[in-house]
């Protein structure tokens, strides 16, 4: 359970969805059963990231708690929502084994990559930081201080450039955990 306040309202989560009450009645301004993910992310301010059980992506507006935006997923994440460095989007692998990228900024659907994992314990979704000369000799037209590695293989992460959504490479791993020594193929 996790409790938010805006300046009039009180948003409480449970296992089940949220509840919003309104600070000065005591009245229960929203009440959802459906919440299965909720994210606070700090460099999003103002704003709660959460996923429901219909599959679907919610923007909060954390100071009034009204819904700023609603898109539909089209299948259930798997992963944490993500927040891409230095970028405006959110970031989420899917049960369909799509990696899906939304803007925070207005819910609109970015890009999305078939990633072909094959591994049923997807783990999380991080970013590596990329040098620029090593950034030059993988895409030099679209330069980015960090690529998003996510699970693409039992015992390989794909590098994906964070605005195109282009796997520009993929490290395999000798072994199979991602503690073990790898390489770029």
């Amino acid at each position: 359970s996790k409790r938010l306040y805006a300046s009039k309202s009180l948003l409480l989560t449970h296992d089940q969805g949220y509840v919003i009450l309104s600070l000065s009645d005591a009245s229960v301004k929203h009440d959802s059963s459906e919440i299965l993910h909720i994210r606070l992310i700090k460099e999003l301010e103002n704003e709660i990231l959460f996923t429901n059980i219909k599959n679907q992506l919610l923007s909060l507006d954390s100071r009034n708690f009204k819904e700023n935006w609603r898109i539909s997923l089209q299948s259930k994440p798997i992963t944490p929502l993500y927040k891409v460095p230095n970028t405006h989007l959110i970031a989420m692998i899917l049960e369909s084994n799509y990696l899906r990228t939304i803007s925070h900024k207005d819910g609109k659907r970015v890009w999305r990559l078939k990633l072909y994992n094959e591994n049923s314990k997807v783990g999380k979704l991080f970013s590596l930081p990329i040098s620029k000369s090593f950034m030059n000799k993988l895409d030099p037209n679209n330069a980015a201080a960090e690529l998003i590695a996510a699970p693409c293989g039992l015992s390989k992460i794909c590098l994906i450039h964070p605005t195109t959504g282009r796997a520009l490479s993929r490290l395999r791993f000798k072994e199979h955990s991602f503690t073990g020594e790898f390489e770029l193929s």
